[in-house]
């Protein structure tokens, strides 16, 4: 489409907090670019304006039996692209919802639920290659944690996925979201893309970089993300983009996969930074949806390859119950080994693991006791899949980590003191601890740090607090009154 219309010059569009803002024109003309016919702009323009749909995805291992939300109701209506991806008729309060803290559902886009359908596609590449060798995988741009959490319900169990987040504040949400949803093997790390690359070349069997980007597929959700928006900005983000390409590239064994994903709309940081990638990487091997692919047209997803091959898969509002998508794959190459073992630093590893009869102290609280190595931190016992094991020194000694493996209880003298991720992780044996169920009420008091009545009959000691089957954390019984271990920091602040 050439030249200017001047009936998009300002359109104003739903807002989150009830402004009217116009989209620039800048952004429009970029836009006739993806979508040259008139007609279909409007239609993307007008669906700008409608309340952006709500999804979530279900925890595969924590939503039986049947989940009572609050504020919601089963029947959900189905992600076509998502196994376990679900729309809700309208948005709820989730922070009222004790489901919500336990971990049985995350609060997902459902256009981002698409990277599901790639993930199965490198893993099941990686173990054509490899067999069943366990994976290692990174999540490099993580934060809050929706990709990285939904990996983990796809990976084989002995996997390994580092997710990082280089902005302090962000990556603390990292590390909740992924205590709260309690599976797999995790690294959470605060490094720049540049400093893992150095410390980890060749190492990963799968990268996802959901690239910072423009944002303008979050337009109707996130009214700050229009004002912020502009070519040059656009522009900072495709050079920035590209230098995570490279680093991420660097990480990549030969024989692995790289998917990257925005979540904005325009050529120049989707399918030209990919473009530009393969002249930088001549062993780059675009890669495309197998399983599913005819079902795209269907579920109104956009599936379009350039002269060179990448085939990017973009998503519109207009077209499907979701937030403008893009995401791509791609392929290092044929083989490749990462090393065997860690590298030797320079110092004695950080992490010294516990003998056995050390460990005993903790070892009943996790199930299947020959996954797990031990590790003492000044009284915190914390435990590593063994899988992994040699790399856990290597990876405190070269990263800023922020969380990994399990915090399982404090030791204190003759006192074992459980740990908030305990409670939530999925190889807890939780039958080693008394339980309480909590009624809703209870629960959003327990969740508030707020003060509430347990019934006399309650267990005296730890108590492991429950909610419609689900835990949720600890209390410790002392008869006359009861202590509340619900970390501060995870606290409901809002009034209910």
């Amino acid at each position: 489409m050439g030249g200017t219309n001047p009936k998009h010059n300002k359109k104003p569009i739903y807002s989150l907090y009830s402004l009217v803002i116009v989209l620039p024109e800048e952004f429009l003309r970029s836009m006739r670019a993806v979508l040259p016919d008139a007609q279909e702009l409007d239609l993307f323009v007008s669906a700008l304006q409608e309340v952006p749909p709500t999804s979530l995805r279900l925890h595969p291992l924590k939503n039986a039996p049947a989940l009572p939300a609050v504020g919601w109701s089963e029947p959900m209506e189905a992600v076509a692209w998502a196994q376990m991806g679900r729309y809700l008729a309208s948005r709820p309060s989730f922070t009222r919802d004790p489901l919500f803290h336990a971990g049985a559902y995350y609060v997902q886009e459902a256009s981002s639920m698409f990277v599901e359908r790639i993930w199965l596609e490198a893993i099941e590449r990686q173990q054509q290659q490899r067999g069943n060798a366990p994976l290692a995988v990174l999540d490099l741009c993580a934060a809050p944690g929706g990709k990285t959490t939904h990996a983990l319900s796809l990976l084989p169990e002995d996997s390994l996925v580092v997710c990082n987040e280089i902005i302090d504040h962000r990556a603390q949400i990292l590390a909740e979201n992924v205590q709260k949803w309690g599976m797999g093997n995790v690294v959470v790390c605060q490094n720049s893309p540049e400093q893992l690359a150095a410390a980890l070349p060749d190492f990963f069997d799968i990268i996802l970089v959901d690239a910072p980007c423009s944002g303008e597929g979050m337009f109707r959700k996130d009214a700050d993300s229009i004002l912020e928006w502009s070519t040059q900005a656009v522009g900072r983000c495709v050079q920035r983009q590209r230098e995570i390409l490279r680093s991420a590239w660097a990480m990549l064994r030969r024989g692995g996969v790289l998917i990257y994903s925005t979540c904005t709309y325009n050529r120049a940081e989707n399918e030209e930074n990919l473009q530009w990638w393969l002249q930088q990487a001549p062993e780059a091997q675009p890669l495309q949806v197998q399983q599913g692919a005819a079902s795209l047209p269907y579920w109104g997803v956009q599936a379009e390859q350039t002269a060179s091959g990448v085939t990017g898969y973009r998503f519109f509002p207009h077209r499907l119950r979701g937030e403008g998508f893009f995401v791509s794959f791609m392929a290092k190459g044929e083989g490749g080994e990462r090393a065997d073992a860690a590298p030797k630093g320079r110092q004695k590893s950080p992490i010294q693991w516990l003998g056995k009869k050390q460990a005993a102290t903790c070892a009943h609280l996790l199930r299947d006791a020959s996954r797990w190595l031990w590790h003492d931190h000044r009284g915190m016992y914390r435990a590593f899949d063994r899988t992994w094991g040699e790399w856990y020194g290597y990876f405190y000694e070269r990263l800023r980590v922020v969380y990994a493996g399990i915090s399982v209880a404090e030791v204190q003298r003759s006192e074992i003191r459980p740990q908030p991720a305990l409670a939530l992780h999925t190889a807890a044996e939780l039958n080693a601890f008394a339980r309480v169920e909590l009624t809703l009420e209870q629960a959003q008091s327990f969740l508030r740090l707020a003060d509430f009545d347990l019934s006399e009959d309650a267990p005296r000691g730890w108590l492991l607090a429950m909610y419609a089957g689900r835990s949720l954390g600890w209390l410790k019984n002392l008869g006359s009154r009861h202590n509340n271990y619900y970390p501060k920091n995870w606290r409901i602040r809002m009034e209910l």
